[in-house]
């Protein structure tokens, strides 16, 4: 049985450093595309300019120009979209429903990156991050709606459903080439492969941090729950991509709005029992987007860079990835479909990576003294770090950790006593500071402040000894007519 075992674990572990090493070349290939040119001396030197990668900078470009090229759309006909989304028809014999299509480009966009990828770079520039991905979302607003309604206007119908998307148009525009079809078609093939690996591991590494919150054990990478959780996924993702886009739909129209919620939730119940750290989290956001504080090194170039990528990233416009569901929805005009995608960009990005940056944000780890330890963790530790920090959880860890290491450094009873007393002196900081937080909030200040107490053969916190304790956890914390094409393009 244990021999079983161990072969077992072996097959994993190998699974898991093949998945790695994969991983790792797809690593170069995609530093390559968004580095590039910055991996050259002589362009990163380049003030400002050179911390953006020729990636950045046509992906930006191109929503700078077709912002003003179409009188910003993605303001003028913002509510008209929303209108698009709440009247959406059933889906036909030919196509999905504007809202199935929207729903499956959310799918498509929303996932671990917009909690890893957002704390990432706020870790790494600031705050001030945040708002260069709301800049880089806005901008990117008018290019989901420009290559969505080039989808609508090029998509063919093959087998009875519509079909299209960037290998079609970019086809038809390039003068029926096929080669550029099927260059293109070819370029997202490999795209989808190579985003498997990555993304599939993600998936099964929040499995495994479930389990782990749950048994309150740290579960080993090579055991059989990460065996079962590859298998079922694997198994999940081929029933339900093999039975053609309508099955698809059946299931994003269920998973998205459900996931949506409770994120939105979840985080909403945080902020509105952190609701005094709200006026500190838009300062640090606009005050930091232009200087960064030092902890972050301080540069324009790191921050901007950040949040631009980030923004990009995440919610996707321009990379041609979300014209496939764009296409394949049956719309009564092809800028209906661009007036949907383009709220698809503003819901992913300035609503759930604003709502991650929300609680990376108020949590302010870098402001604690666990400042050095939160930096040197992972994304997603940093993120459930900054939710234990708004939960009051990371000054309950705290506490018992030194309680902890009183009774394992000492067996005498005076000094496991001075631990019961510490706790005691707690409490009785705790409850003098709710009446404290009150007073400073009335002169102004922040409700934080460090208080020295004094401890007596591990009892009476008046009198020998001193600790300083930091009160963190107290605070319980939108047209009516149709859009032409003459009067948008």
């Amino acid at each position: 049985m244990e021999k079983t075992d161990r072969e077992g674990e072996n097959v994993m572990q190998a699974l898991f450093d093949a998945v790695n090493a994969i991983c790792g070349k797809i690593q170069v290939v995609s530093d390559l595309f968004w580095e590039f040119p910055t991996n050259f001396g002589w362009y990163a030197a380049i003030p400002i300019l050179g911390n953006f990668s020729l990636a950045i900078i046509l992906l930006v470009g191109t929503g700078i120009f077709l912002t003003f090229r179409f009188r910003f759309v993605q303001v003028r006909k913002f509510k008209y979209g929303l209108k698009v989304l709440l009247h959406s028809k059933a889906a036909t014999k030919t196509g999905i429903s504007a809202l199935a299509a929207f729903l499956l480009s959310t799918a498509m966009r929303v996932g671990p990156g917009n909690i890893l990828g957002v704390t990432g770079a706020i870790s790494i520039g600031g705050p001030g991050a945040l708002f260069w991905m709301w800049l880089s979302a806005f901008f990117g607003m008018s290019t989901a709606f420009a290559e969505s309604t080039l989808s609508q206007i090029f998509k063919e119908k093959r087998d009875g459903q519509y079909v299209g998307g960037l290998p079609f148009y970019g086809r038809r525009l390039l003068n029926n080439a096929a080669w550029a079809g099927v260059a293109l078609s070819v370029l997202y093939i490999v795209y989808a492969f190579l985003c498997f690996p990555a993304q599939g591991f993600n998936t099964i590494s929040a499995v495994g941090a479930i389990a782990n919150e749950i048994t309150g054990t740290t579960i080993a990478t090579n055991s059989t729950l990460y065996w079962i959780s590859f298998v079922v996924l694997i198994l999940i993702a081929a029933l339900i991509s093999f039975g053609g886009i309508k099955k698809v739909t059946k299931v994003t129209d269920l998973l998205v709005p459900v996931m949506a919620v409770i994120y939105v939730l979840t985080v909403v119940v945080l902020v509105v029992c952190n609701f005094t750290r709200i006026p500190w989290f838009f300062q640090a956001v606009f005050g930091q987007a232009f200087s960064p504080d030092a902890v972050f090194g301080g540069a324009f170039g790191t921050v901007l860079s950040q949040g631009i990528k980030r923004g990009l990233m995440s919610n996707e416009a321009g990379q041609g990835t979300i014209t496939m569901p764009a296409a394949a929805a049956d719309a009564n005009h092809p800028c209906d479909q661009g007036c949907v995608q383009a709220i698809g960009v503003f819901l992913d990005t300035i609503v759930i990576c604003t709502l991650t940056g929300f609680v990376v944000i108020m949590g302010r780890m870098w402001t604690t003294d666990r400042a050095a330890e939160w930096f040197d963790m992972g994304k997603l530790d940093k993120f459930l770090a900054s939710c234990g920090e708004l939960t009051g959880q990371s000054a309950k860890d705290d506490n018992d950790a030194d309680a902890g290491e009183c009774a394992g450094e000492a067996s005498t009873d005076d000094v496991c006593n001075a631990a019961d007393g510490i706790a005691v002196g707690v409490r009785g900081v705790n409850q003098r500071d709710s009446g404290d937080q009150a007073k400073n909030q009335r002169n102004g200040h922040d409700g934080k402040k460090r208080m020295d107490f004094q401890l007596a053969d591990g009892v009476d916190h008046q009198r020998d000894g001193k600790n300083e304790y930091d009160d963190k956890s107290n605070t319980c914390h939108r047209i009516t007519n149709l859009p032409s094409f003459s009067g948008v393009f």
